[in-house]
């Protein structure tokens, strides 16, 4: 019997250095990689414009759609055909997409005078290639910004001019 159990831790023995160690871990090499890529740039080139209007009466809106002509509602009347959405030139890496943020609340217009206030509200925004998706084919791309001019009547909102800023965001996916 004993001669059994040492011919086994013999044979195990063997066995054991023939093939190799065995471990409870391994180790592997991972690989890790980077590209930098061209900052995302962004200009206005044009500004959003609701032109000259009269409020009349009642007020109403006045909508400027990205594509096509804009349309007043209810006592509001256009005096020009100067009305256009605003336009965004945007630049960086060639054909990376991009996406677009744009104010989540109403933005107030004051009067120079500061008699009045009309709220901007209902944005949007579309590539001039007529779709929601941006990306910079060519590494450029232009974006159009619309929103709807909310007018009080003729009361609410004295003549003159009117005036107010707004934040787009523009970032890369």
């Amino acid at each position: 019997m004993k001669n059994l159990i040492l011919t086994a831790a013999v044979v195990a023995s063997f066995l054991a250095l023939s093939f190799g160690r065995v471990s409870a871990q391994a180790t592997a090499t991972g690989h890790i990689s980077a590209e930098v890529i061209e900052a995302l740039t962004v200009g206005e080139s044009s500004s959003m414009n609701f032109g000259r209007f009269s409020a009349g009466d009642q007020g109403g809106s006045l909508i400027i759609p990205v594509k096509g002509a804009a349309v007043s509602t209810s006592t509001v009347t256009t005096a020009d055909s100067n009305i256009n959405p605003a336009t965004f030139s945007v630049s960086g890496s060639k054909n990376a997409t991009f996406s677009v943020t744009l104010p989540q609340g109403p933005t107030t217009l004051t009067s120079i005078t500061g008699e009045g206030t009309m709220m901007v509200t209902d944005w949007n925004a579309s590539s001039l290639q007529g779709t929601d998706a941006y990306v910079l084919t060519g590494g450029t791309q232009t974006v159009s910004v619309g929103a709807t001019l909310k007018v009080g009547t003729a009361n609410e909102n004295p003549t003159g001019i009117y005036t107010g800023s707004y934040q787009v965001t523009f970032a890369y996916n």
